[in-house]
């Protein structure tokens, strides 16, 4: 016999079981106005936590429509500006995805060479064209 498996257990030996638990308190808070109307179940500090997040929240979103209002054509001129780089950029991205397709950009150049050999031919080689050009221009 092994003389391990016959010895009693100490008490030392004894898995230790939780005997108390604790819960923190939970208090339910309600925000019965405004378009953040909510009910949560939360410990109390989070939910002063989060009555403070909302209270800074109203006031980032007052100081901005405040900011907006009162700068809106500095405010539309960098994002008129900011919009145009963006639609530059996106262009030529365009332009070079294009570039890159066989036989795509050859026929381009094609046309744009045939175009421009038309308007030399139409309005630059006698005077009398190019006065209707300047007069169409003119307008």
């Amino acid at each position: 016999m092994n003389p391990e498996a016959e010895a009693p257990n100490s008490p030392d030996e004894q898995p230790m079981e939780a005997t108390t638990q604790t819960q923190a308190p939970v208090v339910e808070v309600t925000m019965e106005s405004g378009p953040l109307a909510m009910t949560t179940k939360a410990a109390p500090a989070a939910a002063t936590e989060l009555e403070n997040l909302l209270k800074q929240a109203s006031e980032y979103v007052s100081f901005v429509t405040d900011f907006f209002k009162s700068n809106q054509p500095a405010v539309v001129k960098v994002g008129l500006l900011v919009g145009a780089a963006i639609a530059a950029k996106l262009a030529l991205a365009i332009l070079g995805a294009i570039n890159e397709i066989p036989l795509l950009a050859p026929t381009f150049e094609l046309v744009g060479m045939g175009t421009s050999s038309w308007f030399l031919y139409r309005y630059l080689l006698r005077a009398s064209t190019r006065e209707e050009l300047s007069r169409d221009l003119a307008i």
